[in-house]
């Protein structure tokens, strides 16, 4: 019976340790299109890497927020080497990046 005991115990630790790290997934991304793909599936946890270059359009966070321990983190493969730039073709707005959820951390892009 103690056996039966310490292998359930054992099981649902590896159970709760499966899980919370099969969230944390590195999202690498080369176009603007992948970039709004990545900006959009990233939940807590996950981090987003851009390639070097330059990614233009107007991207938005606007889907899963990160966590206060767990924030969704996006940054450059290279350090500056990632330029986010705003649509110029938008007369209104041309902003390259709006942010409306919490817990991310934007790390080492440039913006334009």
């Amino acid at each position: 019976m103690r056996f039966i005991i310490s292998a359930i115990v054992i099981l649902m630790v590896v159970l709760v340790l499966g899980v919370s790290s099969a969230h944390a997934r590195v999202l690498n991304v080369n176009t603007s299109q992948t970039l709004q793909t990545a900006l959009n599936t990233a939940v807590a946890g996950d981090e987003i890497v851009l390639a070097d270059g330059t990614y233009v359009g107007q991207f938005t966070i606007n889907r899963n927020a990160g966590t206060p321990s767990n924030p969704i983190i996006v940054r450059a493969e290279n350090k500056h080497k990632a330029i986010l730039e705003g649509n110029p073709s938008c007369k209104w707005f041309n902003n390259g990046l709006t942010i409306y959820r919490s817990y991310w951390k934007i790390q080492d892009l440039r913006m334009r």
